[in-house]
C-alpha cells in the first residue's frame, strides 16, 4: 500500500505559546495561527509527545545568569534562551503540514535520531546581514560554545555524571557586529551558564 492510498489523518490543534524568537517559513504560516496554535495531524502530534518535542521556539526562556552572561549578551547583541525540551526549528514546521508532506517521515526520523543521540541542541538565528555573514558568525559562535563546554567536561552536553538536555536558542540581532568580535568570550560565558543552571543528573 502506498502512502498516497492512506486516508488523511484528522487535523488537530497543537497548542503552543507563541512564535516570538524566529518566524516560521511562509509555507508553515498557513497552518500556524496568530495565537501560536500549530495545526497538525494526529501522527505528528503523537510524534511530538513521544519524543518530548516542542514546535514553539517561543517556549524557550531567557537565560540571564550572572554578569558574565549579561555582558556577553549585550556585547554581541544577542538574546539567549533555553528550553529543557527539544525545539522544532521554525523552518522545519512546514514538514508537519496537517494535510501531510512528502518529506514528513524523513524529517520525523531525523528528529527522532537527533533526540536520541544529542542531548543538547544549539540553534542560532540572525537577521540584518548577508546570508554569508550570518552563517559564518553563527557557525563560529556555536563552535565556541561547544568547545567551551568540552573544556568544562561536557562533551555534547554530557559529562561529570550530568547532562544538559534541551535546546539553547540564540538570536544574534547584529551579525555584522558579532562577526568582528572573538567568539570565545561569548562561548565561554554561555557554556558556564549552561553548566551552572541547566545541567541535571544523568538519566
Amino acid at each position: 500500500m502506498t502512502v498516497a492510498s492512506h486516508a488523511p489523518l484528522p487535523m488537530l490543534h497543537l497548542i503552543t505559546k507563541r512564535l516570538t524568537q524566529s518566524p516560521c517559513s511562509q509555507e508553515a504560516k498557513k497552518f500556524v495561527k496568530p495565537d501560536g496554535r500549530l495545526l497538525t495531524n494526529r501522527e505528528n502530534r503523537d510524534f511530538f509527545a513521544t519524543y518530548n518535542l516542542e514546535p514553539d521556539n517561543g517556549a524557550a526562556r531567557r537565560l540571564t545568569t550572572g554578569p558574565a552572561l549579561q555582558n556577553a549578551s549585550k556585547a554581541y547583541n544577542a538574546t539567549i534562551a533555553f528550553s529543557p525540551r527539544h525545539l522544532i526549528h521554525p523552518h522545519d514546521l512546514r514538514f508537519f503540514d496537517p494535510r501531510g508532506h512528502p518529506l514528513a517521515a524523513a524529517r520525523r526520523d531525523k528528529y527522532r535520531r537527533k533526540t536520541l543521540e544529542e542531548p543538547l541542541w544549539i540553534m542560532l538565528t540572525g537577521a540584518g546581514a548577508s546570508s554569508v555573514v550570518r552563517t559564518l558568525t553563527q557557525r563560529r559562535l556555536k563552535c565556541a560554545i561547544y568547545r567551551s563546554l568540552e573544556d568544562l567536561g561536557f562533551r555534547n552536553g554530557v559529562g561529570n555524571g550530568k547532562e544538559i538536555r534541551g535546546t539553547l536558542w540564540i538570536t544574534i540581532h547584529d551579525p555584522v557586529k558579532a562577526s568582528k568580535l572573538s567568539p570565545w568570550p561569548f562561548g565561554e560565558a554561555v557554556a558556564k551558564a549552561l553548566a551552572s543552571r541547566c545541567a541535571q543528573p544523568l538519566r
